[in-house]
């Protein structure tokens, strides 16, 4: 995802002139492409997140796109006053841009874990979340970013997500159908997730042998549900790469309630604990009960026993 992130922005920037990269003194070997094409329009702001935040907040009171881009929760915990208080109270055109979403550098442990981000920028009035499951959806983010031009949470994978949707031009970050063709059981996820729940369903379909779609939801900004089916569906079962406080599935149950309907919901996500545990993504994505064969187990139990089988 970094990497689409950043040709995708390279091609906005080549179509525009008002838009500008920052780093916090990362990304080397990913974001040299953008620095050698656009040199006046690139930043190294150095290891200081909050003086990254709030220079971006005065660059794009000017008129200019500006993104900001650093490792998992350091563009966003760390600066939080600025991004509250500088950029979301001016409603100014900055995307805080957060690599390694979730457990993406789990070699790193703990303080680079990113899993209380969404709760805590969906939080904060004005703020649009978005956390794409692979390149297209990266590419469709970046899209629907320009036009609206206001506070912006990306949230990307560390790398190597494979490609979920069929169609290379996917134009919308409204909920995307990835498989299924019924809306009575439907199984929505998040970001990069998306992909172990994909695997998951997979294998629950054969042994169950009952219909259940999955949703990708790439985009957590007002009315995001509707028109989809999704709020008309008999179960759902949301999946994150995230703290199930206040994150993607909250967001659901909130929708549902704001629509008043009264739809039997479960929520998937990390366990709540701090994760003291050391080792890469797949790994701990196991101890989280969110891997494929985990998931499967889950999702069986939920759909499956519910349909009266075992």
């Amino acid at each position: 995802m970094r990497l689409q992130f950043i040709e995708s922005l390279i091609s906005l920037s080549e179509a525009r002139d008002d838009t500008f990269l920052m780093v916090g003194d990362l990304g080397f070997g990913v974001v040299e492409k953008f620095a050698n094409r656009f040199p006046d329009r690139f930043l190294n702001a150095g290891v200081a997140e909050q003086n990254m935040l709030g220079t971006a907040a005065g660059i794009a009171s000017t008129g200019n796109l500006v993104f900001v881009y650093s490792i998992a929760n350091f563009p966003s915990l760390r600066a939080l006053e600025q991004i509250r208080n500088d950029i979301c109270y001016h409603g100014l055109p900055v995307v805080v841009v957060s690599v390694g979403a979730g457990l993406g550098y789990g070699t790193l442990g703990y303080s680079h874990h990113a899993v209380e981000d969404i709760s805590v920028m969906r939080s904060i009035p004005g703020m649009t979340v978005y956390s794409p499951a692979d390149d297209i959806e990266v590419q469709a983010c970046l899209d629907d970013i320009a036009v609206h031009r206001m506070p912006s949470y990306l949230r990307l994978g560390k790398g190597g997500e494979p490609t979920l949707h069929a169609d290379p031009l996917l134009s919308r970050v409204t909920p995307v159908r990835l498989s299924g063709s019924s809306s009575s059981n439907v199984v929505l996820s998040h970001g990069a997730i998306g992909h172990q729940v994909a695997q998951a369903l997979d294998s629950v379909r054969e042994k169950l042998r009952i219909e259940i779609s999955h949703y990708s939801v790439p985009r957590l900004g007002p009315k995001g549900l509707e028109g989809t089916g999704i709020l008309h569906a008999n179960r759902i079962l949301t999946v994150e790469e995230h703290t199930r406080r206040g994150g993607f599935g909250s967001y659901v149950l909130e929708h549902l309630s704001d629509a008043d309907q009264h739809i039997p919901s479960k929520v998937v996500g990390l366990r709540e604990t701090h994760t003291k545990e050391v080792g890469d993504r797949d790994y701990l994505l196991g101890l989280n009960g969110l891997d494929p064969s985990l998931l499967a187990q889950q999702i069986e139990a939920y759909f499956g026993l519910r349909d009266g089988r075992s």
